[in-house]
């Protein structure tokens, strides 16, 4: 059988009230060794015996694991609510499972929701105490899926995990869901005035999701994220108060060719308001050429 609850209690007895031996991340198999009113007794790695309430456990599936792990995450996925024990145990049950997975629609939306689990994970970890156990431990072993951003004091999921993910699950069901989490997912560090910054961070998200959904769902919150975001530095374009534009060589093709890029991408979408946006890009080209 598998655990299906984050923290199992495995017990000395088959009683709600006997003694805790250890605890059973989510996701481990154990041989049963005796069945009895609703608990299972099974052999732990240290040879010694121990019970688990049978609520906390499916069956595996000699012929293959999937349904029973989308059981498991029907029971114990949960999104914004998630602490950051219950966070981490999903991660590390979906990294864990990943090899096993072999049909492409269900390895996009464990993909996805193994991103997302570890975003949540993220979240719960109390402000100042990043440096304490067990949250350093486990931003140590994550340091090539994180990254810090300084401003905000927060770590954020490496963004080109979900594009990276996307790529491979496109035309997937859960394809598009996974370019709108990319799409929120933030980019580390603040651009402090610099209008190259602004309108690549905007070319790299909303813009990178109506890139390939330009009639998608969210396309409309997308495009409505874009105007909000341009609009003070479009109204800074003439006096240029606030923000501050590309000033050589290098920094000028870089400002041309992502305006035109999100030129391109915004043309695309069907809506009448993608006027506001273009007319946005236009006052900003013409500002800070």
């Amino acid at each position: 059988m598998i655990i299906s609850s984050p923290s199992a209690v495995v017990r000395g007895s088959a009683s709600s009230s006997a003694s805790e031996i250890t605890r059973a991340r989510l996701g481990t198999t154990y041989s049963v060794v005796e069945k009895k009113s609703g608990w299972y007794r099974v052999q732990l790695a240290n040879q010694k015996n121990g019970w688990i309430a049978a609520s906390s456990t499916v069956n595996s599936n000699e012929s293959g694991n999937e349904e029973v792990y989308r059981q498991i995450l029907n029971k114990t996925y949960k999104a914004e609510s998630s602490t950051f024990g219950e966070a981490v145990e999903v991660y590390d049950f979906l990294t864990r499972i990943q090899p096993e997975i072999k049909t492409a629609n269900t390895a996009a939306e464990f993909g996805l929701k193994r991103l997302l689990a570890l975003r949540y994970a993220l979240k719960a970890i109390p402000q100042g105490q990043a440096d304490a156990k067990p949250y350093q431990d486990f931003l140590n072993a994550q340091k090539e899926n994180v990254v810090y951003s300084e401003p905000s004091g927060e770590w954020y999921v490496r963004a080109p995990l979900f594009w990276d993910l996307h790529g491979k699950y496109t035309n997937t069901p859960a394809g598009e869901q996974i370019a709108w989490e990319g799409a929120k997912t933030p980019l580390p560090g603040e651009c402090e005035g610099y209008v190259n910054c602004y309108i690549f961070v905007m070319r790299m998200t909303d813009g990178e999701y109506l890139n390939y959904y330009p009639n998608g769902k969210y396309s409309m919150e997308a495009l409505a994220n874009i105007i909000n975001f341009l609009q003070p530095i479009a109204a800074d374009a003439e006096t240029k108060k606030v923000y501050n534009g590309p000033t050589d060589v290098s920094d000028r093709a870089e400002f041309n060719s992502l305006i035109t890029e999100l030129r391109v991408i915004i043309a695309r979408i069907p809506s009448t308001e993608k006027d506001k946006a273009l007319q946005q890009l236009r006052r900003i080209a013409e500002g800070f050429k």
